[in-house]
């Protein structure tokens, strides 16, 4: 069995073995500490187990295969914080649990949107912009965020650097959206 195939095999039963857990705790749920840490790690899985099926898309394209390798570790490791913090074997601040989960998801989105908008084959013009200024978009995007959650300011700084976070990611939501379009508006 290839590497690929492994991995989305292993990825689909993880999905199916947390779902059915979770289902089985919804059922039964007395909503006791226990069962929410449960409910917590099939999110996480969840999550991190699509963010990373869509870095592997990747993997079959020999000049996307570092960016689908690196994408899916840095899920890998994303994921094992998340579990690792949602049964308190790691305990840090809040204010800490909030900085790293939101710099840990930030990164592996931004690495499977690059990953999917890479794949993307460019022959025009205008897709090879969109797809570019995408792919930029969304990482000043994810530096922008991190910015702003590590970072300590007076108010007003805060407020119109969070504009300028949202504008930057409401471009990089419609590159995400019209790349693909464009791509069949101008095949060449």
């Amino acid at each position: 069995m290839s590497p690929t195939r492994f991995f989305l095999l292993v990825f689909v039963l993880a999905l199916a073995v947390t779902a059915i857990v979770a289902i089985s705790v919804v059922i039964s749920g007395s909503r006791s500490e226990f069962e929410i840490k449960v409910l917590l790690s099939t999110v996480s899985i969840g999550v991190y187990s699509l963010v990373a099926l869509c870095c592997a898309t990747g993997y079959g394209d020999t000049n996307l295969r570092p960016l689908a390798i690196l994408g899916i570790a840095a899920c890998a490791f994303g994921l094992g914080f998340a579990l690792l913090t949602n049964w308190r074997i790691l305990e840090p601040t809040l204010k800490n649990l909030v900085k790293l989960r939101v710099a840990f998801l930030s990164f592996t989105l931004s690495l499977a949107a690059t990953t999917l908008m890479a794949r993307i084959s460019a022959p025009s013009l205008p897709v090879q912009f969109s797809r570019a200024a995408t792919i930029g978009l969304v990482w000043i995007a994810t530096v922008l965020l991190n910015v702003l959650i590590t970072s300590e300011g007076n108010a007003g700084d805060r407020v119109a650097f969070a504009k300028v976070l949202a504008t930057a990611s409401i471009l990089a939501v419609l590159g995400l959206i019209a790349t693909p379009i464009l791509k069949k508006v101008f095949p060449e």
